[in-house]
């Protein structure tokens, strides 16, 4: 890889010191180099540093820098600036953007930048930077093999004066509130009391909230909140796992690596040393060999296992809600009794803990916008505080409270934890996933003591309040950005504590119409969520989202997901406190949404299901585009079940800082292709070409445009039949053009390998880019097809096929689950090549007249026309572009999908549309639009001439000017 990058430095910039005086700042030009920081970025990301140096030291305070950049390349991925002060050789500022575009660059010290710029989270030392000498720019690349060129220029320091935050002053009194004031109301206990009575499923939720409050009851205070501080980011300093390896033991007094077996405490590992984290306060800790590495920055080698013990143990309190519940419903006052006696324990501890983000600690808030008192990260101190907050409005009338302990309850705990997040905007935190934490843990604080300004102008209407982050982060159809089941739970689950308190006070609920309900239609045959990008394998959908969708919008479609979701005679906790009846029975008609082929227009997704089994088999293909750091290098990936379980799958997510991580993300771990041995690039964009389909057949079609250079074609079409007996068949026919080589990798599940089998490294191009670091052939047959039981891939010219074994750990909650531990490439060789593969089939290729491909399989023939009139195979003419025959006669024929245009809304006509048609007029029985710009899906119920009426429940956030593509699908 070849790396270049011309800085053309105007190093001249008028600044006003405090005393009035004029300087100019000289940033020196020096030579740009290059060099691979060890750890920086996931594998294949490359990174070029440069350090500019000021002519003397300079004090930056209530100043920002600025610069112009220009000619960013598309393969640039990462842009970091740093700040150090003269003698420190760790930086006191530092800002980062993973959305790197031409223009000009303000950053503001001691405050976050607007997005896309944030701070640096890790590696900052606190100090004020009051003599900077020095500018550190760091440049990222994807990967690309184009050189990496750009400029920057106008570099200057500006006056800039920064607000100071309005912060919440200790009280001398108990707030003067209305208790309860959060999430649960005084009518959702009374409907909790009465659903207890009234039915079995209410009253085994009880009994659920007494055995989870168990623990606590039991245990010591002490033994809930340690008096000692908390870290959650500690690594195993003996096998190197990540920051999830170490759990609590039974007896709850030691840790143990769930991939080593380490104990400690133990001989082998013990606290031999201490550090000074800040200036007279040492902690304990045990230095390793190794290590550890958050994202791109190395937080040492320093493991702090008593913090991280201590953590594991507070960990316990994330159920302080439980006995609140057991009290509010009972009113046995020994469950409100030890929720006091612990929140007093935690309003004494929090305070005492340090500020910090993984293992760097900080005074103050000011200086890591990440940093939080309860483990590392702010996100830790919003999930629990909201907890606490719960409990205490639960159980603070219960006559247990003197005055002292609510004002001591209320300052420590309550305001100081407000004070950490109000530091900084919401979504000052690289992670926006967090964001929707930290809104809800500041509205249940504020709606404890009384500072409703708080909840409107920072939780719902500031910069990222809740109604900018839901606009900005959820697609019209719900759907999560990030298009990652996991992150969408990390993020979806505080709102439904913050909508039931926000919904009190008059927030518009068109907000949140279908973040709730949108998850709902992913659910695969096995009952969970695929694991697409970072998703853990088994997330599951979360039946209170089912509640509360059906609770705030009442249409026959939410029951069905509702009854989907939770049997009729079962509930939730969310359930418990506001289900006000039996559930009437569902719509079949709403049922059959759920069992339909569809888009998932947010995600780039399309997943057929067959409509002889809809519940037990399900094909998802990915044809989106890179969105985020959240992605994983894959380009038409597809997952597919059938007979209720995965057939072929992906490895999901195992966590951020997992040994494993470099695997997960790399393109050779998905059903995909490569080509050349690169990773795809971040700049490609999918295209859906077709889906349809019928009682009998259910096609997709899609391109996978810019992946990969000088690859003009790369398209993949999947087949998924029924046959008379009922069983599906999958065939899979993927044209690529362009390039000198092209690797197909299939992962079939449950595939294990023989014993002490020997191996070889497998080489693709830079093998911790594409994955191939982390697989080891164990046979190849050259011009040779694959057969595997279910898995079929026809012989090909130039074709070869490896057996790998491949890293088998599957889900990080789960470390016994090695179900899956084999995987096939196939090689074919030359620029041009068309893939066929087979599950529960044989296919055979055939000879074809046209531009196209076709297969036989059994008495079927599956043919795609890719241009051209007519395309001949097997005897046959096809004139459409997809075709299934059988026995000669076409079972299925794709009709032309249709493109158009949004004229007008018409409201008072029931959400109907008028809409353009530019192409292809008729719509046939057309089931869905699909609108690009990743707008949405919709259903289209009925057309009269131009006018288009639309399935209400998804085709509600249309606008003039969208463009849409219909396609026709049955049902």
């Amino acid at each position: 890889m070849r790396f270049s990058l011309m800085f053309a430095l105007a190093a001249l910039a008028v600044w006003t010191a405090a005393g009035g005086d004029a300087g100019r700042i000289v940033f020196e030009r020096v030579p740009f180099e290059l060099k691979l920081a060890p750890g920086e970025g996931n594998p294949g990301n490359k990174f070029g540093v440069n350090v500019f140096k000021l002519a003397g030291p300079t004090d930056f305070r209530d100043s920002a820098i600025e610069f112009d950049i220009a000619s960013v390349p598309k393969n640039w991925s990462y842009l970091r600036v740093r700040f150090y002060n003269a003698g420190s050789d760790m930086p006191c500022l530092g800002f980062v953007t993973w959305s790197v575009r031409p223009g000009h660059v303000r950053l503001l010290p001691y405050r976050a930048a607007r997005q896309p710029w944030y701070w640096q989270t890790v590696g900052l030392r606190e100090e004020v930077p009051d003599r900077i000498d020095r500018m550190e720019i760091a440049v990222g690349s994807a990967g690309d093999a184009e050189p990496v060129a750009s400029e920057i220029s106008n570099v200057m320091l500006v006056p800039a004066k920064v607000e100071p935050t309005a912060f919440s002053a200790p009280s001398d009194a108990p707030a003067a509130v209305e208790h309860p004031a959060c999430d649960i109301a005084a009518a959702d206990i009374e409907r909790g009391r009465v659903n207890i009575a009234k039915f079995k499923w209410a009253a085994d939720r009880l009994e659920f909230f007494c055995e989870q409050s168990a623990e606590i009851m039991r245990l010591p205070v002490s033994e809930i909140i340690p008096d000692g501080d908390v870290i959650d980011c500690v690594y195993c300093p003996k096998c190197g796992g990540g920051d999830d390896s170490f759990f609590l033991t039974a007896d709850g007094e030691h840790l143990e690596c769930r991939y080593c077996g380490v104990e400690f405490p133990s001989a082998e590992l013990a606290e031999e040393s201490t550090f000074e984290v800040l200036p007279g306060v040492f902690y304990p800790c045990h230095v390793g060999d190794r290590e550890m590495f958050v994202g791109d920055d190395s937080v040492g080698n320093r493991y702090y296992l008593t913090l991280l013990l201590n953590n594991r143990k507070f960990q316990r309190s994330f159920k302080l809600h439980y006995p609140a519940y057991v009290y509010a419903l009972t009113g046995d006052i020994k469950y409100a009794a030890r929720v006091r006696e612990v929140l007093l324990a935690a309003a004494d501890r929090y305070p005492k803990n340090l500020l910090k983000f993984r293992t760097s600690f900080y005074q103050t808030p000011l200086f890591n916008y990440m940093a939080g008192r309860l483990g590392g990260w702010k996100f830790g101190d919003s999930v629990r505080v909201a907890n606490f907050a719960a409990a205490y409005d639960l159980t603070v009338n219960s006559g247990l409270y003197s005055e002292a302990d609510r004002l001591k309850i209320e300052n420590d705990l309550f305001r100081e934890f407000v004070n950490i997040i109000i530091a900084h905007r919401p979504n000052a935190d690289v992670t926006s996933n967090a964001v929707p934490a930290h809104l809800t843990g500041v509205a249940m604080c504020a709606a404890l003591l009384g500072e409703d300004r708080l909840i409107e102008d920072y939780v719902v209407n500031g910069e990222s309040g809740f109604a900018d982050f839901v606009r900005r982060n959820y697609r019209r159809d719900g759907t999560w950005t990030e298009n990652s089941a996991s992150y969408a739970e990390m993020s979806t689950t505080p709102f439904i504590k913050l909508v039931e308190l926000l919904g009190r006070r008059g927030v518009d609920p068109e907000l949140y119409r279908h973040i709730f309900s949108a998850p709902g239609r992913q659910v695969m045959p096995d009952g969970f969520l695929p694991p697409v990008n970072d998703s853990n394998y088994r997330e599951y959908y979360r039946p209170e989202y089912a509640e509360l969708a059906y609770r705030h919008f009442p249409t026959p479609r939410n029951l069905a997901l509702l009854l989907r979701t939770v049997a009729p005679d079962a509930g939730s906790d969310y359930s418990l406190f506001r289900r006000d009846a039996a559930l009437p029975p569902p719509d079949p008609a709403q049922n059959l949404f759920f069992d339909r082929s569809t888009v998932i227009a947010g995600c780039d997704w399309t997943i057929l299901r067959p409509e002889r089994s809809p519940r037990s088999t399900a094909l998802l293909l990915d044809w989106g585009s890179y969105p985020n750091g959240h992605s994983h290098f894959s380009v038409l990936n597809y997952l597919y079940y059938d007979r209720g379980r995965e057939q072929l799958f992906d490895y999901g997510y195992l966590g951020w800082a997992h040994p494993l991580r470099g695997w997960q993300v790399s393109p050779l771990a998905h059903n995909t292709v490569t080509v050349d041995g690169r990773i795809p690039a971040v700049s490609r964009q999918g295209r859906l070409e077709y889906m349809g389909g019928n009682l009998d057949v259910q096609v997709v079609s899609a391109e996978g445009a810019n992946a990969y250079p000088g690859c003009s074609t790369l398209r993949r079409t999947l087949f998924l039949v029924t046959g008379d007996d009922g069983g599906n068949m999958l065939v899979e026919l993927t044209r690529v053009r362009g390039g000198s080589e092209h690797l197909y990798t299939v992962h079939p599940a449950g595939r294990g390998l023989e014993p002490g089998a020997e191996t070889t490294p497998f080489e693709w191009g830079d093998p911790a880019s594409t994955g191939a670091k982390y697989m080891k052939t164990l046979d190849v047959s050259p011009d040779s097809g694959i057969d595997d039981g279910e898995l079929f891939v026809p012989c090909a010219s130039g074709q070869t096929v490896y057996r790998c074994e491949v890293p088998a750990l599957r889900d990080r909650r789960r470390p016994d689950g090695r179900e899956v531990c084999g995987m096939y490439a196939v090689k074919i060789a030359g620029g041009a090549s068309d893939f066929v593969l087979g599950f529960n089939c044989r296919p055979e290729r055939l000879a074809v007249i046209g531009d196209g491909a076709a297969v036989k399989f059994g008495e079927y023939v599956a043919a795609v026309k890719y241009s051209g009139v007519r395309l001949s195979a097997g005897g046959m003419d096809f004139y459409d572009d997809y075709t299934v025959a059988r026995n000669g006669e076409v079972i299925f024929r794709s009709a032309p999908d249709t493109e158009g245009r949004v004229v007008d809304i018409l409201p008072e006509k029931d959400h109907k549309i008028l809409v353009d048609f530019n192409k292809n007029g008729d719509i046939f029985n057309s089931a869905y639009i699909f609108f690009d710009r990743r707008a949405g899906a919709c259903r289209i119920l009925g057309r009269d001439g131009g006018v288009l009426e639309l399935d209400d429940d998804e085709g509600k956030f249309m606008r003039s000017g969208d463009t849409f593509r219909a396609f026709n699908v049955s049902k």
